[in-house]
């Protein structure tokens, strides 16, 4: 221990003690190391591989065991004047540890980066494949409603198509928007189709399906017997086609009347029998005069439906529906 003024050697002790620990590098943060962000472990190693220094004790024991040679108190007034040396000491040290530490870590900073960058473009890779595998799935996802949705609207049109043709039914699919005062025509409107349902007083009775442009008609085809067995004597198929589901106004000879059936059969006939032709026309309303004498001209107004040909016991035959027969 220091002889003479022990007090102030205890002071300055003090005072040292407590300088050391406010400056000492010890208790400032130490570096963090870089760490990666895909990776718990840290880059740098650990801070026991870095240069030791010395404790706040070491240094105070060594400093007293150097007083404890001091026997007067202008040697220890000697300590005193080297204690600024010892804190600029202290100073360097801490500022030379800091440095070290420093550049260790600015020599890992580019493999860091690096390594960094390496995760960094793997893991783009990875967003960018799940990206298009969300895109791929939602684009298949669309397509398919899509194209259920058209099998539904194709499936509609299909089934009023057929009902309203051959089975004079329907529509099923489509809205009803007006119904017209010549008797009770009514109009539908369906996806892409629209369907007339011909109700006149005295006319037209068929149903047609078409276009949404498709127009409003009651103007019958004029046409007479003798021209459509010339038609189909010549080109049956052709006629058949071309005449069906048409509206037609005929001109020909009653063979014969059928009230229970409530029918008129009006015929051409050729001597030869080559272009004979028959035509069955069920008449639409049955309150309605069938008082027609066999050989009689008339008038027939009705829709083409079926066409069959000539056989041993039958000649060609055309059958109409919805008639309305007249005297010429």
């Amino acid at each position: 221990m220091l002889k003479g003024n022990s007090s102030k050697n205890k002071e300055t002790t003090s005072e040292l003690e407590e300088y050391l620990k406010q400056t000492s590098y010890y208790n400032e943060p130490l570096l963090e190391p870089i760490t990666n962000d895909y990776s718990e472990e840290p880059i740098l190693k650990p801070l026991e591989f870095y240069q030791e220094e010395p404790t706040i004790e070491a240094i105070i024991e060594t400093y007293e065991q150097q007083s404890s040679n001091y026997e007067t108190n202008d040697d220890f007034s000697k300590v005193e004047e080297n204690t600024d040396e010892v804190k600029n000491v202290l100073e360097n040290t801490k500022d030379i540890t800091k440095i070290n530490l420093e550049e260790k870590v600015i020599t890992q900073l580019p493999e860091a980066n690096q390594e960094t960058n390496n995760y960094n473009e793997k893991f783009s890779l990875i967003d960018e494949y799940e990206k298009e595998t969300i895109k791929y799935k939602r684009s298949k996802k669309i397509i398919n409603i899509v194209f259920i949705i058209v099998i539904v609207i194709m499936t509609m049109i299909s089934i009023d198509v057929i009902c309203i043709s051959r089975y004079n039914k329907g529509p099923f699919f489509a809205i009803k928007t007006n119904t017209l005062k010549d008797g009770g025509t009514k109009i539908y409107y369906g996806i892409g189709y629209k369907v007339i349902k011909y109700h006149q007083v005295q006319g037209r009775r068929d149903a047609k399906i078409g276009f949404w442009t498709m127009p409003y008609s009651t103007n019958p085809t004029n046409i007479s017997a003798l021209d459509l067995a010339i038609e189909f004597r010549n080109n049956p198929e052709k006629t058949s086609k071309k005449y069906y589901k048409n509206f037609l106004r005929v001109n020909g000879t009653v063979k014969k009347v059928n009230e229970k059936k409530n029918q008129v059969i009006i015929e051409y006939k050729d001597p030869d029998q080559k272009y004979t032709l028959q035509i069955i026309c069920p008449i639409a309303e049955k309150k309605e005069d069938l008082s027609f004498s066999k050989n009689q001209e008339i008038t027939v107004i009705g829709t083409a439906q079926n066409f069959t040909i000539k056989t041993n016991s039958k000649p060609n035959t055309l059958y109409m529906s919805n008639c309305f027969a007249k005297n010429s």
